[in-house]
C-alpha cells in the first residue's frame, strides 16, 4: 500500500512541473549589459551628464527594469558640493502609462541621462558616481528572478586655484609720544600684490579689517582690482593716520581677498606692528652715536634705557635690535682685555677673553668680530706652543712677536669696525 501511495505522488510532482516549467528549472540567461559615461574631468561650476544605456542581452524579457544614482554610497563631503537634477529613471515606464507590457525586449537598448551641477565652490577632487540597475528576468510577469548590478564611475574636479601674495615692505612702525604721553602722526607703507599662479585672480581687494586704535587708512590703487594674470604685479602705498594712540604695540592686519574664475573666493593676509613709546628711539639713537665715539659706557646705557622702554610696550624687534647692540658692547670689551692680557704676557687669560669676547660677537651676529677672535686664540695657540723658543738664534723676531703684531692688526680691524657700526 506504502509503495502505491508514493507512486502516485511522484506522478503528481510529475504533473505539476510539466504545467510549470519555471519551478522545474532556473532557465539561464546573459546578465544585461550597463554602460555608464561620464566626463573624465570637469571644472568648477560646471553641469555635467551622465549618460547611462541599459541593453537586454539576456535573450529573454527585462521587467520593471530602473536605473539610479546611489547617493547613499556618495561620501558627504563631497555630495554637499554637487546639486542633482535626476536621481532615477524607470526605463519602460511610458509603455506602462500606455497600458503595455513594463517589459525590455530581448536585443532592446534603452539610454537616460542624469544631470549633476558641479558647485562652484568644489575643490579639486575626484567625485565616485554609482549607478544601479534593477530588474526582473524571464518570460513570466510575475515571479521572475530579480537581477540587481552597481556601475561605478569617476569624474575629477580639476581646479587650478590663483596663489596671491601680500607682501609689505616694513613690519614695524614706532610712534614716539608727545605731551600728556600721547602720540598721533601718519605713516606710509609700500606694498605689493604678486600672482605665483598659473590662473588668474579676479575681484583682487585690499583693506584693512577694523583696527585695534584709531587709525585712518587710504590705499592705493583704488580697490578692488578687477583681475591679476598669472605672473603679474601690483604695487601700492598704504596712507595711514592715527587718533590720539597711548604707549603700546597693537598688530595691524591687512586682507587680500580674491576669487577664481569660478567666483571661489579666497583670501590671505599681512600685518604689522604699531607702536608708541616714549624717547626709546632718542635712547636708542644716541646710544648709536656713543658707540660709534667709542663711549662703551653710555651706549650701554642708553641701548638698556631704550630696551626697557621697548619691553614695556612689548616691541620685540627693538628689544631684539637692543640686545644684540650690547652684545657687541661686551665682545668690544673683553677683546680689549683679551689684547691687554696678551700684550703683558698673560697668553692664557687672553685666550679666556678671546673665547667670551667671539661668543658675545656671535650673539650680536657679527661674524667679523667671530673671526677675528678667532685669530686671536689662534695667535694664543701658537704663542704657547712656541714658548720655550721664544726667539730666533740669529736675533729675528721671536713667534710671540709675531703672534702679536697679528692681533694687534685685529684689534685695529675690530676698532675701524666699532667706528663704522
Amino acid at each position: 500500500m506504502k509503495k502505491a501511495q508514493i507512486s502516485i505522488l511522484f506522478f503528481i510532482i510529475l504533473i505539476v512541473l510539466s504545467l510549470d516549467p519555471a519551478l522545474a528549472y532556473e532557465e539561464a540567461y546573459t546578465p544585461p549589459v550597463l554602460d555608464v559615461e561620464v566626463p573624465g574631468s570637469v571644472t568648477p561650476n560646471t553641469d555635467v551628464s551622465v549618460r547611462v544605456t541599459v541593453e537586454n542581452a539576456t535573450g529573454t524579457r527585462m521587467w520593471r527594469s530602473k536605473v539610479y544614482l546611489d547617493l547613499n554610497s556618495m561620501p558627504s563631503t563631497i555630495k554637499q558640493y554637487l546639486q542633482f537634477y535626476e536621481t532615477e529613471e524607470h526605463l519602460t515606464k511610458q509603455r506602462e502609462a500606455a497600458g503595455e507590457k513594463d517589459a525590455m525586449e530581448p536585443g532592446e537598448v534603452i539610454t537616460t541621462t542624469f544631470r549633476i551641477k558641479i558647485g562652484k565652490e568644489t575643490p579639486a577632487l575626484t567625485i565616485p558616481i554609482y549607478v544601479v540597475l534593477e530588474t526582473e528576468i524571464g518570460e513570466c510577469e510575475e515571479g521572475c528572478a530579480p537581477y540587481f548590478r552597481t556601475f561605478n564611475a569617476e569624474i575629477v574636479v580639476i581646479r587650478n586655484d590663483p596663489n596671491l601674495f601680500l607682501v609689505l615692505d616694513v613690519d614695524d612702525i614706532v610712534l614716539e609720544v608727545g605731551d600728556c604721553d600721547i602720540a598721533k602722526g601718519s605713516f606710509a607703507i609700500s606694498y605689493v600684490i604678486q600672482n605665483s599662479s598659473q590662473s588668474t585672480a579676479f575681484n583682487v581687494n585690499v583693506y584693512v579689517p577694523t583696527p585695534p586704535v584709531p587709525l585712518s587708512i587710504n590705499i592705493t590703487p583704488q580697490m578692488p582690482l578687477t583681475s591679476l594674470k598669472p605672473g603679474e604685479e601690483k604695487n601700492g602705498i598704504f596712507y595711514a593716520t592715527t587718533g590720539n594712540l597711548s604707549p603700546g604695540s597693537n598688530v595691524i592686519p591687512i586682507n587680500l581677498t580674491y576669487a577664481d574664475y569660478y567666483g571661489k573666493q579666497f583670501s590671505t593676509s599681512a600685518s604689522f606692528t604699531l607702536s608708541v613709546v616714549g624717547n626709546a628711539y632718542e635712547l636708542y639713537s644716541q646710544a648709536n652715536l656713543d658707540l660709534d665715539s667709542c663711549e662703551y659706557e653710555s651706549a650701554t646705557e642708553g641701548f638698556t634705557s631704550a630696551m626697557d622702554i621697548y619691553l614695556d610696550v612689548g616691541n620685540v624687534e627693538m628689544v631684539n635690535r637692543c640686545e644684540e647692540m650690547l652684545a657687541y658692547i661686551m665682545a668690544v670689551n673683553y677683546f680689549s682685555t683679551a689684547q691687554d692680557n696678551f700684550y703683558s704676557g698673560d697668553i692664557d687669560a687672553a685666550r679666556g677673553n678671546y673665547q667670551i669676547a667671539k661668543g658675545h660677537y656671535m650673539e650680536a651676529n657679527d661674524c667679523t668680530g667671530v673671526a677675528l677672535c678667532e685669530k686671536g686664540i689662534d695667535a694664543c695657540d701658537e704663542a704657547n706652543q712656541g714658548g720655550s723658543d721664544s726667539s730666533t738664534n740669529d736675533g729675528g723676531i721671536s713667534a710671540l712677536d709675531i703672534a702679536l703684531i697679528i692681533v694687534i692688526i685685529a684689534l685695529l680691524g675690530i676698532l675701524v669696525m666699532s667706528r663704522k657700526r
